[in-house]
Formats: C-alpha cells, structure tokens, sequence
C-alpha cells in the first residue's frame, strides 16, 4: 500500500499530483462495510497502485474533489447515495476516471440503466472472482493510460500547426462537399431529386434481404404516367419538368418513410414497399397513388390533369431477386396500360398459380421427409483468440435429386408452416449427435456441435427423450454437455411453463442451451436469468458494423460485458473480416462463426477442415 492512501474508510487522503498518478495509478475503494473494504486492500496489498478507500458515496466525491483517481471501485448499495449515483456522479466530476461497480443479482436492471448511460466501464457479480476483479482493475488502468495518451497527443496535434488544422478542416469540408455532389450525380435523379434506378436496385435488395429474415412481403411498383409527352409538346420542357417535379413530391407524400420511391425513365417512376404482410396494404397505397395523381396540378398558369397506370409484384410470389420483381411489375404495368391506363394491375400470374407451386413444393418436401433427402452441412465455430475450431452449428439442406441443394430460405419457412419441422427436427437432432461421434471417433474429442430448434418443435415434440435417445444411440458413450441447442429470443419470451421445463430438463441432462441472433428481438435481462441459458450468439446484422459504427461497436461491447457478467459464453456470427475479428477478439468474445473462417461444409469436408486442410475452403458467398 502507498504512504498516500489514507489508513482507515473514508479519511481525506494528502492531496495526490497528476503527475504521481501518471507513475503510480490511483485505486478508490468505496464501500461501507470495513470488512469488504479490507478485504479488497489486502487483493490490492501488492499492486503497483496507490490504494484510497471512502465508507460511503459523499466521501468519495470528496476525495474526486482534490485528488485525480485512475480508477473507482464501488459496492452499488451503500447509504445515502447507492453505487450507482455515486458513478453517475463521478463521471459528471472526474470524467477520465474508469468506474467499476460491484453489484448482485437483484441489481442488474440498475447495472443495466448504469452500462447505458456510460456511468460504469464494467461490473461484477458478488461474490467477484479475486482474479478476474485484478484483471479488470488492470483493464481499466490501461485503458485510462491510453485515454490519456491518446489526449495528449491529440492536444500536441492541435497545438503544432493551427493554420494546418484549419486547412485540414477546410479540404475535409470541400471533400465532402464534392462527395456528397457525386452521390447525387451517381444515386439521385437530377431533376426530381429522387433515388434514381442505381439506388433503387440497391434498396430493393435490402429490402428483400430483410423480408427473407423476418417473413414478410416487399411490393415493387411501376407508375408510368399519361400524356406528359403531350405536356411537353404543348407547353414546352421547363412546364414538362415543372410537373415532373410536383408530381414527384405528391408520390412521396403516399408513401411511408422506409419505402423508396425513385425515377427510373423521363415518365416512369418505381415504388419499393417493404415489411407488407398482405396484398390488401399493396391495393390501398395503388389506389391512393393513383387517386392523388389525379387530382389537378397548377403548373406555369395551367390546370393540368394527368392519369397514370401502375403494375405490381410481390416477394416472393412474383420473384426472388431485384430484377425479377422489376420485370414482373414491368409485365403487370403492360397489362394495365393495355386496359386503357388510369389502372393498377398485380402481376399477371393468376393467384392460383403461385399457390400450386406452393402445394408442389409442399407435396415435395412431404416426399422429402420419407425418401431422407435432407443432409446436414456444419459451419465451423472457431476459438476467437487462436482461429482454431472449437465446435460447429449443423445447418440443415435438402438436397432435391433434381434441383440440387435448395437455399434454406425456400424450405425451411414451410417446414414451419406445414408441421413438418417437428420429424425433421427430430432427425437433424440425432444426426448431429451421431456426427459428434464420428468426430470424436477420428480425434476430435473436445468438439461441440450445435442445433438449431424451432419454437413448434420445443412445443410439439418431447425435446428431452430425443436428446437422451440419440446419446443412448451411440456407439460410446459421450457427454450431453458436447451438444449445444440453439433458440430463439422469441421462444423465451412466450414464458409457457412447458417450455420453461422442457429447457431445465434438457440442461439439467448436460446439454447446453444458447439464444440464437441475440439482440435482434425484444432483449430482456429478466429472461437471461429465468431461463438456463449458457451461450449467447451475437446477430450478424451487429457483427456487420463494428468496424466502422460507434453505434454498433457500443452495442456489441455491452452485449459482451453483460455476458460476461452473467458467466455466458458469447458467439458472433457473420465475421467475415480480420477487422471484425479483431475488435471482437479485443473485447472477449470467446467463439467466432463466419466465412472469414469457412463456409458451411458436407461431414467429409469439415472433418477435412478440422483435420486442418483449410486451403480449399470457400470462404465467400455470404453467411448460412
């Protein structure tokens, strides 16, 4: 302990000197029972850190007062002013010092609202561990030393050559002035303002991407509009361009803010509407375009009336990429405008067509499940610190005897919808186990394997006799613990009680549940400890920003933290950088899954991969 540090709770220390805080960091201790406060003095007997220690909130904001600290340890209930507050109000006085508090259970929704609103760089769970406290302290004196750093030559930049920072700032200013022009010129029609066709591809397929993920329809529409020529060869082009662009404020205003509405041609114009769950909403936003096109435009002293016609098409129904909606909605404008115009017209595709491909892929899938032409394909989950591969998730794929391997995005929903998930299920869940014998069989002993379950299946079928038999099945016996069920945040928040016990059996047998694409629904600390949960699995669609979004970065380190604090392991999916890599190996996540690593693969080929024959792995093509 340093001469410094006052020798009982909460005695003013001598005041401290930045510059013997820069040679031999600061450490308050607060709490108001002495005996924890000795206790966290003798961990600390042997640090190179100089130890203070206050019995309550007040007394510590009284030593922040006069005497610079690198880092505060807080117990969170204390009187008159709780750990918490106390942070809050450390960061508003001292905000370069790192604040840690300590907490229990019953605490973390206020341990939550304190990570939120940045009082607390980290927390931990009483009883703390003496180890990983010490590295956390040692965590947050570093990381108070290159926060200073980083400010004092951030200070000596600013202060070498004012006039070079101000023509830093000037050409940073036309640089962006210039690149937002070229985003205009290449995204942006010039006249009207709006997307033009560049950017509409690009949102429609993100449109798409999300309607994939969440279930629902995207609607491409095409407006061609009457008689504009006729404006234009009567009143002139500055007229024609007048209308143009009132005619483009009124399509906007009938739209909602996440929909696009761009110029693809001089008189046609295209409409991405996302998150439908039906064609009704489809035949409400048509009619209401076409009703408000209508109505008269006043342009250069003229009343001019217009009429247009519209076509529609509909994901996926009517296609499954861009240029397949385009081309149908371009059918469907056709046939409208053959009608006479002033029409809106679905793609001409007869609504019962769509539903006997329906019934035919139905009727497949049926046959599917009897002829077994599912297989099952692993997608490595790697160990973030050394790239070596810990485990697997078992995606499933039907190989169709005619079309190949069908995308699981065209299955997997009807699966769900027909009932049929719940055999599959069943099926790809004693395939994986007897794939991890296999694995084990040729060396691979400290391998897990994981597997998705939907939520019908955690209904419907006894979860916990599946797993036990498909154990019992093997030829040796292994640990449960080797198989890892994945959920939905979805399944959790149903709360049923069959659930609840059909997961505490299944943990209580050894195998270990995780929550699949955290983060994407309605996250909830409650049900983190209601529910057995061991590993949390980061979304991709967070994963994706975090080596460029501050907003993502926050986001992916409080999910890691709290993790942490609640003893879970934490698995990111969709790397497909060394910089996500990186970031994320920095801010310990322990397991990585992604194409920067491998692809989904056949058994043959991930036993290839654990056997460390990684040159002929595709890595690219996106994320199962």
């Amino acid at each position: 302990m340093s001469a410094r540090a006052p020798e009982s709770a909460g005695t003013a220390p001598e005041p401290v000197d930045q510059a013997a805080v820069d040679e031999r960091p600061v450490v308050l201790l607060v709490d108001d029972e002495p005996g924890i406060l000795a206790a966290l003095r003798r961990l600390l007997r042997r640090s190179p850190y100089t130890v203070l220690t206050a019995a309550d909130g007040l007394q510590a904001l009284e030593i922040l007062g006069h005497s610079p600290v690198t880092v505060v340890v807080a117990d969170y209930r204390m009187p008159r002013m709780n750990g918490a507050e106390l942070l809050l109000e450390a960061r508003r006085l001292a905000p370069d010092t790192v604040r840690i508090l300590l907490t229990g259970d019953a605490d973390l929704h206020v341990v939550s609202d304190a990570l939120n609103k940045g009082a607390i760089f980290k927390f931990l769970l009483k009883p703390w561990d003496q180890e990983g406290l010490l590295r956390t302290i040692e965590e947050a004196v570093q990381m108070h030393r290159l926060a200073r750093e980083n400010a004092r030559l951030t200070r000596e930049l600013a202060d070498a050559n004012s006039a070079l920072r101000r023509l830093n700032t000037e050409l940073a200013q036309r640089v962006e002035e210039k690149a937002r022009e070229l985003d205009r010129a290449v995204y942006y029609d010039a006249l009207t303002g709006l997307p033009n066709r560049t950017l509409l591809a690009d949102r429609l397929t993100q449109s798409i991407m999300h309607a994939r993920r969440s279930g629902q329809h995207v609607a491409v529409l095409l407006l061609d509009v009457d008689r504009l020529k006729h404006v234009n060869d009567t009143l002139g082009h500055d007229a024609g361009d007048a209308l143009l662009e009132a005619l483009a404020g009124r399509l906007e205003r009938n739209v909602r803010g996440g929909d696009t509405v761009a110029r693809v041609n001089g008189d046609e114009f295209a409409f991405v509407l996302g998150d439908l769950a039906d064609e009704q909403q489809v035949h409400m936003v048509a009619n209401r375009i076409l009703r408000d096109v209508a109505e008269p435009f006043r342009i250069c002293g003229h009343e001019i009336y217009l009429a247009a016609s519209i076509g529609a098409s509909i994901f996926p129904g009517d296609g499954t990429t861009g240029p397949d909606l385009l081309r149908t909605a371009g059918v469907a404008l056709h046939h409208a405008m053959e009608e006479g115009g002033g029409r809106f017209h679905f793609h001409a595709e007869p609504l019962n067509r769509r539903n006997q491909r329906r019934l035919t892929l139905e009727t497949q899938l049926r046959r599917a499940v009897e002829r077994q032409e599912f297989v099952l394909h692993y997608q490595p989950r790697v160990d973030a610190r050394s790239g070596l591969p810990r485990g697997a998730e078992a995606l499933l794929r039907w190989a169709h005897p005619e079309r190949g391997l069908v995308p699981p995005g065209e299955f997997i929903p009807l699966l769900e919808e027909t009932g049929l998930i719940v055999p599959v299920g069943e099926w790809c869940l004693h395939q994986a186990v007897e794939a991890l014998g296999r694995f084990d069989a040729a060396g691979h002993d400290d391998l897990s394997v994981s597997v998705n379950l939907s939520p019908r299946q955690v209904a419907d079928a006894d979860v916990v006799d599946d797993v036990v038999a498909a154990f019992a099945a093997l030829a040796r016996p292994l640990p449960a613990s080797r198989l890892e069920l994945e959920i939905t945040e979805g399944l959790l928040l149903r709360d049923a009680p069959a659930v609840h016990a059909k997961l505490d059996a299944c943990h209580d047998a050894g195998v270990r549940i995780a929550i699949d694409d955290f983060g994407t629904g309605y996250s909830s600390l409650s049900y983190l400890m209601r529910f057995p949960v061991d590993v949390l699995k980061i979304d991709r669609s967070f994963v994706a920003h975090v080596s460029h979004a501050r907003d993502a970065e926050t986001l992916v380190k409080g999910v890691l933290s709290l993790a942490h604090g609640l003893r879970l392991t934490t698995v990111a999916e969709g790397v497909e950088t060394h910089a996500q890599w990186s970031f994320l190996r920095m801010h310990g996540c322990e397991e990585l899954q992604g194409y920067l690593f491998s692809r989904a693969l056949p058994e043959a080929d991930f036993l290839r991969y654990l056997a460390g024959d990684r040159k002929t792995v595709p890595t690219h093509g996106g994320n199962d």
